[in-house]
């Protein structure tokens, strides 16, 4: 009977175990976790991933350009623009949810009057179409006026 005990505690500690890598790996950014599979560095995965998508950016807003929705001069605001967020939104890592909260609201106020003044649509830089490079600038089924 002793034995049974220790080998159902040695079943549930061994599952326990499986359970908490499983739900740390998950948590972890997918750079990490690519890194980590494959034995690579994980700065230099994250560097290779911004490099691309920054790649990527450029090549979309260059076909903006081309289609006649923005000028170059837009799209030079705008990538200076998004380099200037991405510094922004790494200094909110260290705020306190509520003020994480309030300074993202002023920075969407910022960035509307400075899309303004500039005359640059938010659909070209809003959210993941411009953050990722997808649908020219624009979510999902809009269509650029």
């Amino acid at each position: 009977m002793n034995k049974k005990l220790v080998y159902s505690f040695v079943v549930v500690a061994i599952l326990g175990l499986g359970v908490v890598g499983y739900a740390s790996a998950e948590q972890m950014p997918f750079h990490e976790r690519f890194a980590q599979r494959f034995n690579l560095n994980s700065e230099e995965v994250d560097t290779f991933m911004q490099e691309d998508r920054d790649q990527m950016q450029e090549q979309k807003l260059d076909r903006i350009v081309e289609a006649g929705k923005i000028t170059e001069e837009q799209k030079s605001l705008m990538l200076e623009k998004k380099e200037q967020m991405r510094e922004e939104h790494e200094g909110l890592k260290d705020l306190e949810p509520e003020e994480r909260r309030e300074r993202m609201q002023e920075l969407g106020q910022e960035m509307e009057e400075w899309a303004e003044e500039n005359g640059i649509d938010l659909r070209f830089m809003r959210g993941k179409a411009f953050a990722k490079g997808f649908h020219d600038g624009l979510r999902m089924g809009e269509r650029c006026k």
